[in-house]
């Protein structure tokens, strides 16, 4: 449980994958790859709001059916090389 007092900033970080700044799909058919790349994309949308990881309260994490790992599943992503997606909520006191 997160119980948030006084001022804060609240950020809401959606859909997360696999992609580069270039827009390349980093690490197709490698869950470890494409999951380090996720967690890179996530920290840099955090940086742009002025938050860290340390910040995350809440994060959903989606893998694609038949990856070893996953604590929820889908059958499918948005584009198909994708193997995971995340989501993530953070507060940042001010």
């Amino acid at each position: 449980m997160v119980t948030v007092t006084g001022p804060a900033t609240t950020i809401y970080v959606g859909g997360q994958n696999a992609v580069a700044s270039s827009g390349e799909v980093v690490g197709k058919g490698d869950i470890g790859a494409q999951t380090e790349q996720i967690f890179r994309n996530l920290e840099a949308a955090l940086a742009a709001a002025g938050a860290e990881l340390r910040h995350v309260v809440k994060r959903n994490i989606l893998v694609v059916e038949g990856q070893p790992v996953g604590p929820a599943v889908v059958s499918a992503p948005a584009q198909p090389d994708f193997l995971a997606e995340l989501e993530a909520v953070a507060v940042v006191p001010r």
